[in-house]
């Protein structure tokens, strides 16, 4: 590929991240799907387990999540 699902990723995260102000991304990626699976291997974030689904598909979940002193930070700045 030319890289764009992988430029498209980052940036849905950094957007959630510092716009949003989310304290929590998860994703799922079924095995089969090497091209996504490569993808969130290269993301910020942090692979948790494989699971199996109900029809028996493997997926990989991944995870970010801030580190709670950042949260706190954050929802003390809005406050003042």
């Amino acid at each position: 590929g030319k890289g764009y699902g992988r430029e498209i990723c980052d940036g849905l995260i950094m957007h959630g991240i510092h716009h949003q102000n989310l304290h929590e991304i998860i994703a799922y990626a079924d095995i089969a799907n090497l091209a996504s699976v490569k993808i969130l291997d290269q993301s910020p974030l942090s692979f948790v387990e494989e699971t199996k689904t109900e029809e028996g598909r493997i997926e990989r979940f991944y995870r970010w999540l801030a580190e709670p002193n950042l949260c706190e930070t954050s929802a003390h700045a809005e406050q003042t």
